[in-house]
């Protein structure tokens, strides 16, 4: 029995499951998907205030997340060999990628940013965790022609399909 984990949209790429958790498996190692392209959630960007920033880190006790000139801080320490965020600095506090998305409320780790006009704007692929099935890349497949045993395996690595 496997635990079969997804997510709405991986936004081309799904992520091994070691990489957003603690723990892994072998059939959640992650991998391409061109299927999840017709998904509102492949690519979307996301506008956030220095205020709403602000809000979201001081709550977390960081007292310095903009600069003396009234910028954030902000930066991106780690990626995922496909490219998504894994550890971002607010301020001079580390944050895993997840507890970041989650206070600004961003639907993936998966992002680029750039600042301007007193506004942070991250560009984003995929939504939610990224790890196993992609539910619209499933549903990319299925509009294929691909059978439920195919998408399984695809999003799965490994596993096999038997009845009990």
């Amino acid at each position: 029995m496997i635990d079969a984990v997804y997510h709405s949209t991986c936004g081309g790429h799904t992520v091994a499951a070691a990489r957003v958790w603690s723990g892994s498996a072998p059939y959640l190692v992650g991998g391409s998907c061109y299927y999840c392209g017709h998904s509102p959630w492949h690519r979307t960007k996301e506008v956030v205030s220095y205020l709403e920033f602000e809000q979201a880190f001081s709550e977390a006790g960081i007292l310095a997340v903009v600069t003396a000139a009234g910028n954030p801080r902000i930066e991106i320490l780690e990626r995922s060999p496909c490219g998504r965020s894994e550890k971002v600095k607010v301020g001079g506090i580390v944050f895993p990628s997840s507890q970041f998305r989650q206070k600004l409320g961003l639907p993936s780790t998966w992002f680029e940013y750039s600042i301007a006009g007193r506004k942070i704007y991250f560009y984003l692929r995929g939504h939610g965790h990224g790890v196993g099935l992609c539910q619209y890349g499933a549903d990319g497949m299925a509009k294929e022609g691909r059978n439920f045993q195919e998408i399984l395996k695809h999003y799965y690595y490994g596993v096999e399909i038997v009845s009990l």
